[in-house]
C-alpha cells in the first residue's frame, strides 16, 4: 500500500486493527482516513486516526479504498464504485 500517497479504509472493526498490528498489511501506513458513518477518531498508541463519512471521504481524496471488513464486501464494493466508478479497491 505504501505506493500511494494515502488510503482510505472502510471498516474500523477488529481487521482495521489486526491489519495495523504486528506488521500487518495497513502497519506503515501514516496517511489513511477511515471511512465510517460515526464521526470519531481512532488512537492506537501514539498514531491518530480520523474518519469520514464514506461519501465524503471518496469524494474528497483521490486514494484507493481498503476494505477491512469481511462481510458485505460485495455491498461496499457497489457502494464505492456509485460514488467514483474508477476507484481502485482493495481487500485485506
Amino acid at each position: 500500500m505504501n505506493a500511494f500517497d494515502g488510503i482510505l479504509v472502510w471498516g474500523a472493526g477488529d481487521n482495521f486493527f489486526r491489519s495495523l498490528e504486528n506488521g500487518g498489511p495497513l502497519s506503515g501506513e501514516r496517511n489513511m482516513v477511515v471511512l465510517d458513518r460515526r464521526p470519531l477518531e481512532i488512537l492506537i498508541g501514539d498514531r491518530k486516526y480520523k474518519a469520514a463519512e464514506p461519501q465524503d471521504g471518496v469524494r474528497r481524496h483521490p486514494w484507493p479504498v481498503v476494505v477491512t471488513v469481511s462481510e458485505g464486501r460485495e455491498s461496499i464494493s457497489e457502494q464505492i464504485i456509485q460514488i467514483d466508478p474508477g476507484r481502485r479497491i482493495f481487500f485485506v
